[in-house]
Formats: C-alpha cells, structure tokens, sequence
C-alpha cells in the first residue's frame, strides 16, 4: 500500500512539475489570429467574439448599486449553479473525514484523505 502511494505521489508531482514548466503545452491555442489550418477556426472565432461583445454590453445593466447586486446575487447564484449541471444541490452534509495514512518526508507531510460527501441512508 505505501509502494502504491508513493507511485500516486510521484505522477501527481510530475503532472504539477509538467503544467509549471511547460504552461504553453498544457492550455489551449491562445487568442489571437485564427489557425488557418484548422478549418472553421476563423469563424467559431468570430462567433465567440460577437457573443462577448453582446454579454459584455449588458453585463452590469441591471445591477447599479450594492443593494441590487446583494438582492439579484442568490438568483444568478442558483442560475450559475444550473449551467454547471449542479441543481438542484443536494443537501450539505458533514464529510466525515479520515485520515487512511500518512507519508512524512523532510519539511512536509502527506496525509491520505478519505472522505463522505453523501450520508449513508
């Protein structure tokens, strides 16, 4: 079990060194003019740009002070949690966490989480 979460450990830790060192490689093609080799990119580009600009237009146009944003702030909640595919929510419950084991190094320690998210019926 140790030997298995080492092997965790190390492929977690080359994945993060990997996204530090080389972030170009990792992300997707950064804004800018079109590839013109991937056919439609101009367009779909076009599209995402004209989409901004009318969100953006009217972003803030219902919200003009404090009070509004703190009354319309519970609705865009439950609204952004429904483009996520996250409502309704399910009821918070404790999550009941253990600890399974622990990997102690030189200045750091590693402890291996187990967790409840959904209570037992």
């Amino acid at each position: 079990m140790k030997t298995s979460s080492c092997s965790s450990l190390v492929l977690s830790l080359t994945v993060l060194a990997a996204t530090v060192v080389a972030p170009d490689r990792a992300c997707a093609q950064p804004l800018g003019q079109p590839d013109r080799e991937s056919p439609g990119d101009e367009m779909i580009q076009a599209y995402l740009q004209h989409e901004t600009a009318g969100i953006s237009s009217r972003f803030d146009g219902d919200v003009k002070s404090l009070d509004d944003w703190q009354a319309k702030r519970p609705r865009y909640v439950e609204e952004y949690f429904y483009m996520l595919g996250l409502s309704p929510r399910p009821e918070k419950t404790p999550l009941v966490a253990k600890t399974t084991g622990t990997i102690e190094g030189e200045g750091y320690v590693v402890e291996m989480l187990h967790y409840q998210t959904l209570a037992l019926r």
